[in-house]
């Protein structure tokens, strides 16, 4: 097919995320620092967020509180109201937070730290980290599996898999002898298994 509409952001978008009722859509400008929001009916960019420096992973809440992980300033940035109107920045977060996912109810943040070896997790309530596991080196995509109980970390320096257990926070790491490189990772829909990228091998694993 062809492209039926284009849409000017800012420098360098890198990642999308869209609200829940599929409206919005959300695009991470890696080199100008900011959000694009875009209007998806219409394709017009309706506001552009500030973030920090080269901003990447992104989630949103059902309530519509959008958080960004800014790469390279070690902070996140959350927007939250009608109009986004409302906005907070969580300083010194981690070392390279680069990957957000959300636990199904939304009360939990887990934050990648690349350059820390670390998921966090943070309370949504409160904006405080209450929780940081320990991966192998260089984790950068997470999932949650279906029924929240799971993380994944893809760690891209060891080539493989941490597996964290939220009840008891627990980790289990899994190298994957063959692979070169994890970079993504997402649960099969039973939760009992993970799905893997190896960036350089071009391959995917089934880890589980």
């Amino acid at each position: 097919g062809r492209g039926t509409r284009e849409v000017t952001t800012g420098r360098h978008p890198k990642i999308l995320v869209g609200s829940h009722d599929g409206r919005r859509l959300f695009a991470a400008n890696w080199a100008s620092r900011d959000v694009s929001e875009i209007n998806v009916a219409t394709g017009a960019v309706t506001r552009t967020l500030r973030a920090g420096d080269n901003p990447r992973g992104m989630a949103i809440t059902r309530a519509g509180r959008l958080y960004i992980a800014n790469s390279s300033s070690d902070d996140i940035h959350g927007y939250e109201g009608a109009n986004m109107e409302r906005s907070r920045r969580l300083a010194n977060v981690c070392r390279i937070p680069r990957h957000l996912t959300l636990s199904p109810d939304d009360s939990r943040l887990y934050i990648s730290c690349l350059g820390a070896a670390v998921l966090a997790a943070m309370d949504t309530s409160t904006d405080r980290i209450v929780r940081r596991v320990r991966t192998t080196t260089g984790p950068k995509a997470n999932d949650v599996s279906p029924d929240g109980r799971y993380v994944a970390t893809a760690d891209y320096n060891a080539s493989g898999v941490t597996v964290i257990d939220t009840t008891d926070w627990s980790a289990r790491s899994i190298e994957v002898p063959v692979m070169n490189r994890a970079s993504g990772s997402t649960f099969a829909a039973t939760g009992l298994r993970v799905i893997v990228t190896g960036w350089f091998d071009d391959h995917l694993y089934s880890v589980g």
